[in-house]
């Protein structure tokens, strides 16, 4: 008994209280050491909404997993999926949607991860703040959106015969007029038309018409009556009456482009003073068969007779061609075969006679005999000129 009491009093005491503090620490190293290797402090990004998280998971594809979030390959990520975890580390994802966009009457479907509108235009090179959109540049987007989207082009515009040019998002020629202020009239000119669809470095031209009623007061030039007279040489002329010019009210309709006239034309007009036609005599002189002066004498007293009669200088010519071929307006010319005499070739002569006693002389009663003779039997000279053609005498 004395010697396993000494050999107890022999051994070496460990305070028990020393012991449990040695295993809790042990532990706690340990323990630290697991809790490093399995958890983390990240912040993730999905579609633009940020969380921080306390995960477990080694790689970025086991945070992903451990929250429920799908990648696929048109989806942005970042880092990689197998990338290691650590506390700090920033995971974002953005998954792929689809945008369908009228770019100028074009249509384009997009597929992007970008989140807003603008981001998505910016990616295939539009930029949002140079066009015209039907949603706000910083909608967000969703699945399956629509935008319609106007670029902006430049325009040469000329107008009221000045060219602007300038950057606009009309989708029409008429859209580019009605943003400027300009109404298109029935009678305007555009060229090209108004519902061309407006292109890079297009040239529009607009003119403005109108047509508008002019009244002008005008000279009315008289006319020129020539009378042919033997009584005057061959080309002689002697004014009779003396023209007077008119006045007339007429209307005009003025066709203006932007301000300038461009065209008139007359579509009334109203006599106010009538004009006075001017009368002359040309002289006939030997063009007519008055080789002497007796005959000229003889063809101004035809030409009186007739005009007495109100025949006119038509009849008269007529008159001077027959008798120049039956004795050349010569009063004592006498056929002697047939016996026909006088400026008319009466046969016999002495049928003159009932015109006047002195018909063997007188050139003026042996015009009223013939005369006469051709008025009963043709009705005018120019009548008795027209059978003396046909059958060689009247």
């Amino acid at each position: 008994m004395g010697g396993r009491l000494a050999e107890r009093q022999g051994m070496r005491r460990i305070p028990v209280a020393g012991l449990l503090v040695g295993i809790a620490s042990a532990m706690t190293v340990a323990g630290l050491g697991v809790a490093s290797a399995t958890t983390s402090d990240v912040t993730l990004t999905v579609d633009g909404s940020t969380s921080s998280l306390h995960v477990t998971g080694r790689t970025v594809a086991d945070v992903l997993a451990s929250r429920g979030v799908t990648v696929d390959s048109q989806d942005y990520l970042t880092p990689a999926p197998t990338t290691p975890v650590k506390d700090g580390t920033q995971i974002e994802v953005s998954h792929a949607r689809t945008l369908t966009a009228t770019i100028d009457g074009q249509k384009k479907t997009i597929v992007t991860t970008a989140n807003t509108l603008s981001s998505a235009l910016a990616s295939i090179g539009v930029n949002p703040a140079a066009a015209e959109l039907s949603v706000p540049a910083q909608s967000q987007i969703s699945a399956n959106d629509q935008v319609t989207v106007q670029t902006q082009k430049l325009v040469a515009l000329r107008a009221g015969g000045v060219t602007a040019y300038f950057m606009t998002t009309a989708a029409t020629v008429g859209d580019v007029l009605t943003a400027r202020g300009i109404t298109v009239g029935a009678e305007d000119r555009l060229t090209p038309a108004a519902d061309t669809a407006v292109t890079d470095n297009l040239s529009i031209t607009y003119q403005h018409v109108t047509t508008v009623q002019e009244t002008v007061t005008a000279d009315v030039p008289f006319l020129t009556v020539s009378k042919s007279t033997p009584s005057l040489g061959k080309g002689e002329t002697k004014i009779v009456t003396p023209g007077v010019v008119g006045q007339a009210s007429q209307v005009f309709n003025v066709v203006l482009v932007d301000g300038v006239e461009e065209s008139r034309t007359m579509v009334s007009e109203t006599i106010i003073v009538p004009p006075v036609d001017q009368v002359q005599q040309i002289g006939l002189g030997s063009s007519l068969g008055a080789s002497t002066p007796e005959a000229a004498a003889a063809q101004a007293i035809a030409q009186q007779m007739l005009a007495d009669q109100g025949l006119g200088d038509d009849e008269f010519e007529c008159l001077v061609s027959l008798w120049n071929h039956e004795s050349h307006w010569n009063v004592h010319s006498q056929n002697t075969s047939s016996g026909a005499y006088g400026i008319p070739q009466a046969l016999p002569g002495s049928k003159m006679a009932s015109a006047g006693a002195d018909w063997q002389d007188n050139p003026t009663t042996q015009i009223t005999w013939g005369l006469g003779y051709i008025e009963k039997r043709y009705g005018s000279p120019c009548g008795a000129w027209s059978h003396f053609q046909s059958v060689g005498w009247y």
